[in-house]
């Protein structure tokens, strides 16, 4: 690479074009800016950093001290959008009249020729030394700010991780911390442009990455080392709906919100309609944002005035999220990223429509992806605008990709109204490819009136990741597979006389990789394949929105429901995407229901079924019951959370309140639907002892929601009362009486586990007591399993599945069916989790037994059953 690409990117990649022109305050009186060159920083453990310093013209010795703005960069202190007068982007932050720059080079750059950069070093801590070295300056008065953008802010985030005395606040733009897998994949699929770019810049040492598509073990190995950053500094994050991964640089914002805690106020986001080296510019791609130009200038050095020099300049007041809408061109400000939505589908029909109707008639359409013949990235985020790069960044017209035969578009009829979309659409298509693998990658776009087709977001999904990006999963060549597609976030509103086209095909290169193979595929669409895109459409502009999970791990969320606020917990496999919870493909849902007296965290303890979920790639979500006093924690003899289970038997405190648990779970999988892109088709319950009983009266009364239950250890209460019928749609909440409430024609699939001993779920039935309670009489179990298999009374085929080490699995119905009924008694357990653990104790529960691990039997049984009618 010769010397002036060299420049070229170091000056623009990452870091040159962060802040807007216009925020320059001149010297006073004119006078320039002290300059020193090549100033030694001498490091504690030995060695030292070189750095340019630029300082006030009335610093000392002739003047007072100054707050500082620090850069460590991999890139060049010269050309970091400086500090340095003689650099081309030298108004970008520069305020010469109030604040003193430094820049330092990374220990080892530029690396020797032909090498990469040495990785022993500790940037971090190298930074951190230089923190302290600056606040111990004569012009310095020991109040210091890091600033950096892309690769350059994730330094910022290594420094603040160190907790340097003197750090006051940072500015890490377009950055996130730590190494992370969405960083270089984009649903398995190589960003190809992104590693092209950095490895010609000397990030060689990426290079060994490129085979790590899968999300492995090393990859979460890196997610489980990465520690929330100790310190709790003021943070401002900078974007932009072009930026390079724009979502994990939204999720970075609940990611550090949650470290912050009762400091969460510290921690703001601007996002902009900006492209990665664009930051500040009014013209991005083929639009011009008058209203957008200077603001990442205005708003940096407003912060750093506020935190730096104690200005009072109402930063506090800023809200912590100020986004920019596309369409309206006007800045909205909003406390949580992302923001209250309600999801709005538009059905692929014939013709090329896009509808909010389903279509009544079927289509294929076909095209072939030809790895060497690949479609042209057209905008979007493209990491640079050189000309070696053949691209640009930012909404770029599409019209001249529109006519090639490997692509398909749909449009909708002109808007009559302005529709205002606020985060991450979503496709879900119905594909058949006559290869193992494919790609299929997507363009959202604002047809103008003029014609011109405004890209608006991009995204992209190798079929083989279409479960989990942790466990490839080949595709059947010939056979239809419905996928999902997530498109990169935006906020934008399509204006009336405007028209939303989606267009599809299966490559976008150089953005991304392209797939090797040569295939012919198709999309299915029509009243059998609903093959649709769902946007988000924006309900309360300027409002507080509900939070939602960015990365993996346990969330809480409360919702309200038959007049009680009721509270549930959902965990979040490792391959959730960082960004906003939201899996690169509907993600399966198991509700876990926990026992009368028990809790969320019981259950999750004992049963193991967050680690199941890990493994398999689905939501586990935890809901908690009612107890007698809301504002006690709940307690086993003392303040019992249970389950209304229809049973109206004494001694369960939710059937005495009469709580509406039925209206419960509906509300409860409407919140699911609206944070995450759930596969509806695939919704399962489990529950143990009253939680079981639960998953029964959820089987019969919301039974066109669910795909199949298994209930351990708990009776079916519902099946000794007279049916009723209801409408399953209504909104209204759901009786509280024990009835069936959906005569559904396809009731979900049962599996039914208990043990041999069950003191307090016997064999053979009878009156269940604990003390003096009576907890009502419960039918034999096979009797209650053979009405869940013949509702009507008639006979019942059995015939035994297997029968060894003291498990039994016997299937109710004709030798050589589906197994939709399947009844599992364990030898000699008592009232357990089979294969978990219980703090019941042996007097209550008789004895326990290893033989069965009833996760995992449940879970096995769930992943062969899916819905094949729409749920309702």
């Amino acid at each position: 690479m010769n010397r002036f690409v060299a420049t070229t990117l170091a000056l623009v990649l990452m870091s040159a074009v962060v802040l807007s022109p216009g925020a320059r305050s001149p010297a006073l009186a004119g006078e320039s800016p002290i300059v020193e060159k090549g100033v030694s920083i001498p490091l504690p453990g030995g060695g030292h950093l070189t750095a340019d310093i630029v300082r006030p013209a009335q610093a000392p010795p002739r003047g007072g001290r100054f707050p500082t703005i620090y850069v460590h960069t991999c890139y060049g202190r010269r050309h970091v959008s400086s500090p340095a007068p003689d650099s081309p982007f030298h108004a970008e932050l520069t305020a010469y009249d109030r604040y003193v720059y430094v820049a330092t080079d990374w220990r080892g750059y530029p690396p020797p020729p032909g090498k990469p950069f040495d990785r022993s070093i500790h940037h971090g801590k190298d930074g951190a030394a230089a923190v302290e070295w600056i606040a111990k300056q004569p012009w310095s008065n020991g109040r210091v700010g890091l600033w950096g953008h892309s690769a350059v802010a994730g330094m910022a985030f290594k420094i603040m991780r160190e907790e340097p005395e003197h750090l006051v606040c940072a500015v890490p733009s377009s950055g996130v911390d730590g190494l992370r897998y969405e960083q270089f994949f984009y649903g398995g699929v190589l960003e190809k442009q992104h590693w092209d770019i950095g490895t010609r810049v000397g990030h060689r040492w990426l290079e060994p990455l490129l085979s790590r598509a899968t999300y492995d073990r090393f990859w979460r190995r890196l997610d489980q080392a990465r520690q929330p950053t100790p310190t709790r500094v003021p943070v401002l994050l900078i974007s932009g709906w072009y930026d390079t991964n724009p979502a994990l640089k939204l999720a970075m914002l609940e990611e550090l919100q949650e470290a912050y805690g009762k400091d969460a106020a510290n921690v703001k986001l601007l996002i902009g309609p900006y492209s990665h080296t664009a930051f500040g510019k009014q013209e991005q791609g083929d639009v011009l944002f008058p209203t957008a130009r200077g603001v990442t200038g205005s708003e940096t050095l407003r912060f750093f005035d506020r935190h730096l020099r104690g200005e009072k300049n109402a930063w506090e007041e800023r809200a912590p999220v100020r986004y920019f809408v596309m369409g309206r061109n006007e800045w909205r400000e909003a406390d949580r990223w992302p923001l209250r939505s309600v999801p709005m589908t538009l059905h692929l029909a014939p013709e090329g429509a896009l509808s909010k109707e389903p279509p009544t008639e079927s289509e294929e359409l076909g095209w072939i992806h030809d790895p060497a013949n690949p479609v042209p990235t057209t905008g979007g985020v493209s990491i640079l605008e050189l000309k070696w790069t053949k691209t640009k960044a930012g909404p770029l017209d599409l019209s001249p990709i529109l006519d090639r035969p490997d692509i398909l578009r749909f449009v909708t009829p002109v808007l009559t109204s302005e529709l205002v979309v606020a985060g991450r659409a979503n496709a879900i298509l119905h594909i058949r490819s006559d290869q193992e693998d494919t790609d299929i990658a997507l363009w959202l776009a604002d047809v103008h009136p003029d014609g011109r087709v405004i890209l608006v977001a991009d995204g992209i999904l190798r079929l083989s990741f279409r479960q989990s990006v942790s466990r490839p999963l080949t595709l059947t060549p010939g056979q239809v597979h419905q996928v999902a597609v997530e498109l990169t976030p935006t906020a934008i509103a399509f204006q009336p006389g405007h028209r939303i086209m989606l267009v599809i095909g299966s490559s976008n290169y150089p953005r991304f990789d392209v797939n090797p193979q040569k295939a012919r595929n198709t999309l299915r669409l029509g009243p059998d394949h609903a093959s649709r895109l769902v946007v988000p459409i924006l309900t309360t502009p300027g409002l507080p929105a509900k939070p939602t999970p960015a990365r993996p791990g346990l969330h809480t969320f409360k919702i309200e429901a038959g007049g009680l606020e009721r509270t549930y917990h959902v965990h979040v496999p490792p391959d959730g995407v960082g960004n906003t919870g939201i899996g690169k493909t509907p993600r399966a849902v198991v509700l876990i229901f926990h026992g009368g007296g028990g809790s969320a965290s019981i259950t999750r303890e004992g049963t193991n079924w967050t680690e199941k979920a890990d493994a398999e790639g689905f939501l586990a979500v935890f809901p908690e019951g009612t107890r007698p006093d809301p504002t006690r924690p709940a307690r086993f003899a003392g303040n019992p959370q249970t389950w209304n289970d229809g049973s109206q038997r004494g001694g369960i405190g939710a059937v005495q309140r009469g709580i509406d648990d039925i209206a419960f779970v509906r509300r409860m999988i409407k919140d699911l639907e609206s944070r995450f892109e759930i596969d509806r088709r695939r919704i399962y319950v489990t529950g143990f002892s009253n939680g079981a009983s639960m998953t029964f009266r959820l089987g019969r009364e919301l039974s066109s929601r669910f795909a199949a239950i298994a209930p351990v250890a708990g009776t079916d209460w519902t099946a000794t009362t007279d049916p009723t019928s209801t409408d399953p749609t209504s909104t209204e909440p759901a009786t509280t009486e024990p009835t069936t409430t959906e005569p559904a024609a396809s009731p979900p699939a049962l599996l039914y586990i208990t043990g041999t001993v069950d003191p307090l779920n016997p064999l053979s039935g009878g009156e269940i007591r604990l003390g003096r309670k009576s907890y009502g009489n419960k039918p034999p179990v096979r009797e209650m399993i053979r009405r869940w298999a013949q509702p009507d009374g008639g006979l019942v085929e059995e015939h035994v599945l297997s029968d060894r080490s003291g498990v039994r699995q016997v299937a109710l119905g004709p030798e050589g069916g589906s197994e939709e009924v399947i009844l599992v008694t364990v030898q000699g357990l008592g009232h357990y989790w089979p294969g978990g653990t219980s703090r019941l104790p042996r007097w209550i529960a008789g004895p326990n037994s290893d033989a069965l691990d009833a996760t995992s039997l449940i879970w096995e049984f769930f992943a062969r059953h899916q819905r094949k009618d729409e749920p309702r």
